[in-house]
């Protein structure tokens, strides 16, 4: 389970680091796309982890 909690965390920080880099005046608008993309998708495995954490790891 600990594993479970660092893999959140790690996307967690990942998430943040990309939406703040979107906000960057010097990124030309076509990487904003991309960054806005990424970002979806690692904060969707975040919820994930999240969501299974707070389940307690039980599978239904």
């Amino acid at each position: 389970m600990k594993d479970i909690i660092l893999k959140r965390n790690e996307l967690c920080k990942k998430s943040i680091k990309l939406r703040c880099a979107k906000f960057q005046a010097d990124i030309p608008r076509e990487k904003v796309t991309k960054l806005i993309e990424e970002q979806d998708k690692i904060y969707k495995k975040y919820k994930f982890y999240d969501n299974f954490i707070k389940i307690g790891g039980k599978i239904k």
